[in-house]
Parts: structure tokens; C-alpha cells; sequence
């Protein structure tokens, strides 16, 4: 290891010997880098921390290991990799409910974006397990598991309607789930949907509980065992009715084997053979039977008319009559776990920009150590999509590929935060209220790995590219091509 660690003294061209790493202290000089004037705090973030994002990713790919500090820090330093010294430590925020404890970690947080890690220790046994997610929900699976600790680790992706009025932000958790089982690809047969009409019943109310279906629709399902068909690649799970309810509805309506639950709708988009489908995409998706019974119905999309022409497992549309199903083998564990904190957001480096491209006023650019966020007014577009590209002083170049994240600043501000009973998070606007024919926007890139904002000296919106020059930004010109091109 000392002729290894001698040679990346040497790569990243140190002035003196790479010192003994530990961890606490290092987070300890960020926090208080993070808390110095802004002058100290921009001398700081462009060395201290730059030292330190450097050698902990440099450590982390010669020995593959974390840095064990006590607690679940080491996970939280391989989830965050090179953005480690950037992130908060968050201490004393935790919940035991169920025999599981639930407590914040960490969090990387600037204006455009804030992720919050948070881990989940099994205190009474080995309950959890590396497919672990929260509150139920496909999507919110846990990034890593120790199974010594017996702890999963989440990133919790939070946005600015997620924070309270006093800057703080409410994490609630109802439900952990440890047991999943995906299936992707699950083909129908031929025959495997029937136009016929089935028998059907309203759900009970107390089956209403927990179901949500669409305004001027109701919470009808089919009979299970009426027409029962095999998916092709399971036994776990498959259609046990189909067809018309009374109302002329269709349904389809899935069973699960002994002790599993199916949360996600298997259904796949369904397409016809010679006619569009009506424009409606309405699906009502109702569980009951503990769970063991999934129905599926479009209230407007599959009519008696179009049925004979549905496409199922046809070459030309691959992606048509298939099934993807994400089946819960065990009960989830219940209990309530509410967590409150403050996240501390990065310096940034705020420049003015005035300019306007296809319609949008570009107004302000906010340049943190983990992203660029631009702010813009616009009847609606915004340049999410347009390519992106960030040029740094030492001649280096970073090209952004794919959509960067969207944030309608006027309807954030007015969202209602609502959370249900099950932990998931909903939020309401008044619909009653007049919206701006312009609205405010911020368009957010986050950056592949850490920089110092400092150094940004310019960079290109598509084919218009815009200098950086002290606090301001522009004026833009027009390329003759992309600079990746």
C-alpha cells in the first residue's frame, strides 16, 4: 500500500507527502468551511476542499474500501465517491419505531438540488436486505446494505417544494419493505385477454382504504377465477380474469401466489392494429385481498369497439403485450418514522446574464461545486434539452448528455405539500388561481463530478456560448457548430 499511495502522491503531483487520511477531520474542515465569511469560504472551496475531493476518490479507487469512521459514514462515502467533502454531516436526526431505526446521515445540497441520505438499521434481526425500499414505492430501493450492521442506506432526492417554510426539510416514512422480486418481460398469449363480460363487484369500503381511482370513475373490480391465464415466464403471478365489467369497462384483473403482493400495474401501453386509441391514457389501478389481487381497468381507452384489434406480443411492437411486475415476497414493516432537519446549501457563485434564446429571457447563473442552475422567464420552454457544455479554465471541457432537471419556480411556490397515510407525498395546487402567461423557471445541470466554480469560464447553450467574466455571464455569440462536433 506505501509504494501504491507513493505513486498517486506522485500522479496528482502533491508537494509533500500524502498525510494519514481520517475522515473526521476532513468533514470537520469542510463544516467549518461551509460556516466561514464568504471570502474565507471561496479561498477554502477552491483548495482545501479540492485536496480533499481529490485524495478520497483517488483512496477509494486504489483500494475499493471506505473510510471506516464509526457509524454508517463508510456507506455514505461510497455513495457520495468524490462529492464526499461536499456533503453535511447530519447528527442526532434519527426515529425507532418497529425495531428499525431511521436516522439522516448526510446531505449534498445547493439551490438546484439536495439529496439527503439516510440509513435504516434492523435492531431486532435480519429483516432488511439489498432490494429494500421505503414507503412502498418503485424507485425508492435503498442504495446500498451492510449485512453485518444489518443497515440499508437511502438517497432521498428532495426538491424545493420539499422544504418547510423555515428552510427545513420533513422526511416521513410509514412502511419499509425488504422483500422484492422483479420480472421483466413477461409475455401474453394470444388468448391470453378475453372481449367477454365478467362478473364484478365495488370494492367494500373498508377495501377502499388506501385505493385511489379517477374522478367520474368507480372503484369496481372483477371476480377473481373467472377466465384464468398463465404469464410466460412465471408462476409467481398471472391474470386470473379479464374482460367487461356490466358498465362496459375492461379489466384485467392479476392474482399473486401465497405470501406475495404485486405493487407495481403489470399492464403494458396498449396499442390497436389499424386506428389510434382514444386520447384518453386513464387506468385505475385497485388492490385488494391483503394485496394478493392487482385489477386493472381502462375507463376509456379499451372499448368493445377496439378490443378485436388490440396488439398482443406482435414483433413490430415489441414493447406492446408485455408485462413488467414488481412482487413483494414478505409483509412490509410498519411503524412511523418522521426525521426533520436543516440542510446547508453549497456557496455559490451567482452571475447576471441578460440575453433571450427562442423566446426565453435568461436571467440569472447559479454555479455551485455540484451543479449549474440557470434561471430563465418563458411563456413555457425552457433549454433542458438543448446540448450543454462547461468550460473550465485549465482548457478542460464537460459536455452534458440527456434532459437536465426542470423546476417551475411559480408553481413550487404555490404547491401544497400533502403526505398520505402511507408515507408517499402528494402535492396540490390551487387550480382556481391564474397563472402568469410567463413563468419563472430554473433549469438545472448537475455536474458528473466536482469542480470549483471558480474556475468556470464559460459555457455553451446549445449553438449560443456565453462567457464568464467576475460576477456576470454573456454576452452570448453564435458557434458555428457544437463544441461536440
Amino acid at each position: 500500500m506505501d509504494a501504491r499511495m507513493r505513486r498517486l502522491q506522485t500522479e496528482l503531483a502533491l508537494d509533500r507527502a500524502a498525510p494519514a487520511l481520517d475522515a473526521s477531520a476532513i468533514r470537520r474542515r469542510v463544516n467549518a468551511g461551509l460556516n466561514a465569511d464568504p471570502s474565507e469560504r471561496k479561498t477554502y472551496m477552491r483548495q482545501k476542499i479540492r485536496f480533499a475531493a481529490v485524495l478520497i476518490a483517488a483512496i477509494l479507487a486504489l483500494t475499493g474500501a471506505a473510510l471506516a469512521v464509526g457509524g454508517n459514514w463508510d456507506a455514505v462515502v461510497r455513495a457520495l465517491g468524490s462529492f464526499t467533502p461536499y456533503a453535511q454531516e447530519v447528527a442526532g436526526v434519527s426515529a425507532t419505531d418497529g425495531g428499525l431505526r431511521v436516522s439522516v446521515e448526510a446531505a449534498l445540497s445547493d439551490k438546484g438540488y439536495t439529496t439527503a441520505y439516510v440509513s435504516v438499521t434492523d435492531l431486532t434481526g435480519d429483516r432488511l436486505s439489498e432490494g429494500t425500499v421505503y414507503n412502498g414505492y418503485i424507485g425508492n430501493e435503498c442504495v446500498s446494505y451492510d449485512p453485518e450492521t444489518r443497515t440499508a442506506l437511502f438517497a432521498i432526492p428532495l426538491w424545493q417544494r420539499d422544504f418547510n417554510d423555515d428552510g427545513t426539510v420533513t422526511l416521513v416514512f410509514r412502511s419499509f419493505q425488504p422483500g422484492i422480486k422483479k420480472l421483466f418481460g413477461l409475455g401474453l398469449s394470444d388468448d391470453a385477454l378475453s372481449g367477454e363480460t365478467r362478473e364484478s363487484r365495488f370494492l367494500t369500503e373498508a377495501e377502499r382504504e388506501g385505493n385511489r381511482w379517477n374522478s367520474g370513475t368507480e372503484p369496481v373490480v372483477l371476480l377473481p377465477d373467472q377466465n384464468p391465464s398463465a404469464l410466460e415466464g412465471t408462476d409467481l403471478i398471472w391474470i386470473s380474469s379479464s374482460g367487461f365489467d356490466g358498465n362496459g369497462v375492461y379489466h384485467v384483473l392479476f392474482e399473486t401466489a401465497d405470501g406475495m403482493t404485486c405493487e407495481s400495474s403489470p399492464m403494458p401501453y396498449l396499442s390497436f392494429d389499424d386506428r389510434e386509441a382514444p386520447s384518453s391514457y386513464h387506468v385505475n389501478t385497485l388492490r385488494f385481498g391483503d394485496g394478493r389481487y392487482l385489477d386493472v381497468s381502462y375507463p376509456d381507452r379499451v372499448t368493445r369497439e377496439n378490443f378485436p384489434h388490440l396488439v398482443l406480443n406482435k414483433k413490430e411492437t415489441p414493447d406492446s403485450g408485455h408485462v413488467d411486475a414488481l412482487l413483494y415476497t414478505v409483509g412490509p414493516i410498519q411503524g412511523d418514522w418522521t426525521l426533520t432537519f436543516t440542510p446547508e446549501t453549497l456557496p455559490e457563485r451567482s452571475l447576471a446574464i441578460s440575453d433571450t434564446l427562442s423566446g426565453m429571457e435568461l436571467t440569472r447563473v447559479g454555479l455551485t461545486s455540484i451543479s449549474l442552475r440557470l434561471e430563465l422567464t418563458s411563456a413555457g420552454g425552457t433549454p433542458a434539452y438543448y446540448p450543454m457544455s462547461v468550460f473550465l479554465a485549465d482548457g478542460s471541457r464537460i459536455d452534458f448528455t440527456g434532459w437536465a432537471d426542470i423546476e417551475d419556480v411559480d408553481s413550487e411556490r404555490s404547491m401544497e405539500k400533502v403526505v398520505l397515510e402511507d408515507g408517499s407525498v402528494m402535492y396540490r395546487v390551487d387550480a382556481s388561481k391564474e397563472e402568469p402567461v410567463r413563468r419563472h423557471f430554473a433549469v438545472t445541470w448537475s455536474f458528473p463530478a466536482p469542480i470549483d466554480p471558480e474556475q468556470v469560464v464559460g459555457f455553451s447553450l446549445g449553438y449560443r456560448m456565453y462567457p464568464i467574466s467576475g460576477d456576470s455571464a454573456g454576452p452570448g455569440s453564435w458557434l458555428d457548430k457544437l463544441p461536440t462536433e
